[in-house]
């Protein structure tokens, strides 16, 4: 495999999971699903650098993961609160070894906002696993979960039922 995002030394890619590079073909709607909720920005992003801020050494001493802050613009939001054209910077975490190249150009990113101690504050860092190369099929199923969120936010009661 080319490579597997990952957060901790523990993680690594098995059969099944995405790694740097491979399309998001593999995963059904509900993990997309879960991953759309679970961040709290969700865009198309152009990014136009990335650069190695930090790394993890495994317990042999050697760099065995990669903290990488990216640069880019957002092309379309589809969870949270952005704008087309705005710069935006996150942190990634990748197997150390692999080039800029994997991190940059169109991209589907799944952030967090997070607690960096680390790299001086708070920050956007992507969800383990969840970076996507840009493709126009995962940008139209982003689109009706984006739609089906805002149908059931606003059709939930803000009560709960009577018994």
């Amino acid at each position: 495999m080319a490579g597997c995002f990952a957060y901790a030394p523990s993680s690594s890619c098995t059969d099944g999971e995405h790694a740097v590079g491979e399309s998001s073909a593999w995963r059904p709607r509900d993990v997309l699903e879960h991953d759309f909720q679970a961040a709290a920005l969700v865009a198309h992003v152009d990014a136009k650098s990335a650069v190695i801020v930090d790394s993890i050494r495994g317990d042999d001493g050697r760099p065995g993961y990669e903290v990488w802050k990216v640069s880019g613009t957002v092309k379309e939001t589809f969870k949270g609160h952005r704008i087309a054209g705005e710069s935006v910077e996150y942190y990634d975490v990748a197997e150390a070894g692999l080039t800029s190249a994997l991190l940059t150009g169109e991209r589907i990113v799944f952030l967090r906002d997070s607690d960096l101690p680390k790299l001086g504050g708070r920050g956007w860092i992507a969800m383990e696993n969840s970076t996507e190369r840009y493709s126009e099929g995962l940008v139209k199923e982003l689109r009706s979960i984006r739609a089906a969120s805002a149908h059931t936010l606003t059709t939930t009661p803000t009560s709960p039922p009577a018994l």
